[in-house]
């Protein structure tokens, strides 16, 4: 089985330069970020870390709404956000597949994953997260995704589906 082909992006990049990567028949992009949360305040009360937590809650909600049109993508539910002690995850389902985020204060570590069936603008959405949800990228990475671009990268889309059953 061949590897999937990863592609580093920065917020200045554009969908030139990563959806123009030459992989003829490129359909589907998934989008793995990698953050560090900059240090939070420290609280005097429990009642005002809470409040705290919320606002972040709010926060992402806000991006998670924001970004789809930013990339040419369709919201097709209001986001889902979950605040749960120093833990605020997040996702909304689009036309074109999801966007998932998990923000974790205990450990100052968030993991971003959007994913469409065909391409985006990859730098948009890093640059948003670095504005926006004030978190520093540390690593983002495109993985090709679909079969079109599997069978344009030699793997055999007939074989595979036979070995799953599929006619």
């Amino acid at each position: 089985m061949k590897a999937a082909t990863v592609i580093s992006v920065t917020a200045a990049e554009s969908s030139e330069s990563v959806g123009g990567s030459g992989h003829a028949g490129y359909r589907a992009m998934h989008l793995l970020i990698d953050a560090a949360i900059p240090p939070t305040p420290v609280f005097r009360t429990a009642a005002t870390e809470r409040q705290y937590m919320a606002f972040l809650g709010d926060r992402l909600r806000r991006w998670l709404e924001a970004t789809p049109p930013r990339v040419g993508m369709t919201a097709i539910q209001p986001p889902i956000v979950v605040v749960r002690e120093k833990i605020v995850s997040g996702y909304i389902l689009l036309a074109e597949s999801h966007i998932a985020a998990h923000l974790d204060y205990e450990t100052m570590v968030a993991h971003l994953d959007i994913f469409g069936c065909r391409e985006f603008e990859a730098g948009v959405i890093v640059g948003s997260v670095e504005r926006e949800l004030k978190l520093a990228v540390v690593q983002s990475r495109v993985v090709d995704r679909g079969l079109e671009y599997l069978a344009h990268s030699g793997h055999d889309v007939a074989e595979t589906a036979a070995i799953g059953g599929l006619p």
